[in-house]
C-alpha cells in the first residue's frame, strides 16, 4: 500500500509540472495561430472597411480551427519543457535511484496525452465544423456586400474555372474598366470589357455574385473556322459568378469542413455506391465494345476467305475499333470528391491522436538530454511541432490531388512520430 501511495505521489507531482507546462506552450501557439488569422485574414477585411465588430466575430469563430492545431502542439512542446526541468533539477536521477522505471514516469505523461486526445477529438468534430460554418457564412455576406473583399484594385485574378478577371478601381460595389476572359457556352474563348460593373448579391441563388455590366463589348473566337470571330454590344448585361470560386470556401452544408466525422462518414459512402456504379458501367461498355470487335473481326475474316483477299479499308477499320477498346478498358474510373471527403475524415482523427503520438515521440526525446531546462524544451519542442505541422499540411494536400489512399497518407505523419519514438526509446533503454 505505502509502494502504491508512492506512485499515486510521483504521479500526480509529474501531472501537475506537465500541465504547467502545457498551460506556457498552449498559451504560445494559440497567439502565434490567432496572430497568423489576424495577419492573414482579419486585417485585410478591416483595410476594406470592414467593421470592427465583424472582424472580431471573424476571429471567434476561427478560434476552433486555431485551437485544433494548438493541442497537439502544445502537448509534444509541454512535455519536453516538464522533462527538462526535472533534468535540470536532478529530479529524474532522484526518481531513477529510487527505483521508478521510465514506463512509471511516463504514465501520467500518457494519461494527460489521452485527456487531451479527447478535448481536441470533440473540437474537432464538433466546434471546427460549427465555427466554419459561422465563418463561411459571415465572410459571404462580408464579401457579397463589399467587392473590395474579393478583388484588389487594378489586379488579375489567377485563372479560376478557365476564367481570369481584371480589375480597374474598386469603389465599394462598384468595379470599373472591368476585363473578363473565359469561354462561352459552346467553349469558344471570349472576352468581355465593361466600363462599369455593380457588384451585388443575387437573389436568386444562394453562394452567386452578380456582375451588372454598363455598355459590355463581347468578342468571341469560332474554335471551327480560323481567324473568324464574334462580338456584340450592349447598353448592359449580367455576369453570375461562384463566390466560392474567389473566397475559397464552400457556401452550403455539403462541404466536409462544415460537417461532423459521421456525416462525413455517410457522404464517403455515397460516393463510393456512385464511384462502383461508374465502374459497372465502365464494365459494360468494355464488354459491349468487345463483342461488336470479336463480330467485326469474324466478319472480315469470314470475307477474307471467300473472296481470298483483304481489303486494308477492314483491317483499318478493326485496327481503330481495337485502340478504341483498349482505351476504354485502360481508362481509370476516379473520383477527386471521395478523394477530399475521406482525406477530411481522417484528418478529423489524425490531429487529436497527434497529442498520443507526439508524446511517444517527446518523453523519450527528453530523456537524451542529460542537463537541460523549459527553455531548451521550449526550442527543441517548438523545432519538432513545426516539422509535424509541415507534414500534416503536407499529407493533406497530397492527399487532395494525388491516387494514394487518403488514409494511408493522412496517418503516415503520426506513423512516422510513433515509429521514431519507439526507436528513440529502444535506444536509450539500451544506454
Amino acid at each position: 500500500m505505502k509502494g502504491q501511495r508512492r506512485y499515486w505521489t510521483i504521479y500526480g507531482y509529474l501531472f501537475r509540472e506537465f500541465i504547467l507546462s502545457f498551460m506556457v506552450a498552449f498559451f504560445i501557439f494559440f497567439a502565434l495561430f490567432l496572430v497568423n488569422e489576424l495577419l492573414v485574414i482579419a486585417l485585410r477585411m478591416q483595410k476594406k472597411d470592414v467593421p470592427v465588430s465583424t472582424v472580431f466575430m471573424f476571429l471567434l469563430y476561427s478560434l476552433p480551427y486555431v485551437l485544433s492545431y494548438t493541442f497537439p502542439l502544445s502537448t509534444m512542446v509541454s512535455c519536453l519543457m516538464a522533462v527538462g526541468r526535472f533534468h535540470s533539477d536532478n529530479e529524474m536521477l532522484a526518481m531513477r535511484a529510487s527505483g521508478i522505471r521510465y514506463t512509471n514516469i511516463f504514465v501520467p505523461f500518457c494519461f494527460a496525452a489521452v485527456i487531451l486526445t479527447s478535448v481536441s477529438f470533440v473540437m474537432n468534430d464538433y466546434f471546427l465544423p460549427l465555427g466554419m460554418e459561422k465563418r463561411y457564412s459571415l465572410l459571404n455576406k462580408v464579401a457579397l456586400s463589399n467587392a473590395s473583399v474579393i478583388f484588389e484594385p487594378y489586379d488579375v485574378s489567377d485563372p479560376i474555372q478557365g476564367k481570369i478577371i481584371i480589375t480597374g478601381d474598386i469603389q465599394e460595389n462598384l468595379i470599373k474598366n472591368l476585363i473578363i476572359i473565359d469561354r462561352d457556352p459552346d467553349s469558344n474563348r471570349r472576352v468581355i470589357v465593361s466600363r462599369d460593373a455593380n457588384f451585388r448579391q443575387n437573389e436568386q441563388l444562394e453562394g452567386v455574385m452578380h456582375l451588372n455590366l454598363q455598355e459590355p463589348f463581347m468578342v468571341s473566337v469560332d474554335n471551327d473556322r480560323r481567324n473568324a470571330f464574334n462580338y456584340i454590344r450592349a447598353r448592359e448585361a449580367d455576369y453570375n459568378i461562384l463566390l466560392k470560386d474567389y473566397v475559397g470556401t464552400a457556401f452550403s452544408s455539403s462541404d466536409p469542413s462544415t460537417m461532423t466525422s459521421s456525416q462525413v462518414r455517410d457522404m464517403i459512402k455515397e460516393e463510393k455506391e456512385r464511384l462502383n456504379d461508374s465502374r459497372e458501367r465502365q464494365k459494360e461498355r468494355v464488354s459491349f465494345q468487345l463483342y461488336q470487335l470479336q463480330c467485326q473481326y469474324n466478319e472480315i475474316f469470314e470475307s477474307t476467305l471467300r473472296q481470298r483477299e483483304y481489303r486494308q479499308a477492314d483491317i483499318n477499320s478493326l485496327v481503330n475499333d481495337y485502340e478504341n477498346y483498349m482505351t476504354q478498358k485502360n481508362r481509370k474510373i476516379g473520383n477527386r470528391s471521395l478523394s477530399r471527403l475521406e482525406t477530411e475524415y481522417h484528418y478529423k482523427f489524425v490531429l487529436p491522436t497527434g497529442c498520443l503520438a507526439l508524446i511517444l515521440l517527446a518523453f523519450p526525446l527528453g530523456l537524451f538530454s542529460k542537463r537541460s531546462d523549459k527553455a531548451v524544451g521550449l526550442g527543441l519542442g517548438s523545432i519538432f511541432a513545426f516539422v509535424y505541422w509541415v507534414l500534416i499540411m503536407m499529407a493533406k494536400i497530397i492527399g487532395y490531388t494525388s491516387d494514394f489512399s487518403p488514409a494511408l497518407i493522412m496517418w503516415m505523419p503520426n506513423i512516422i512520430v510513433c515509429t521514431a519514438g519507439i526507436v528513440i526509446y529502444s535506444i536509450r533503454l539500451r544506454q
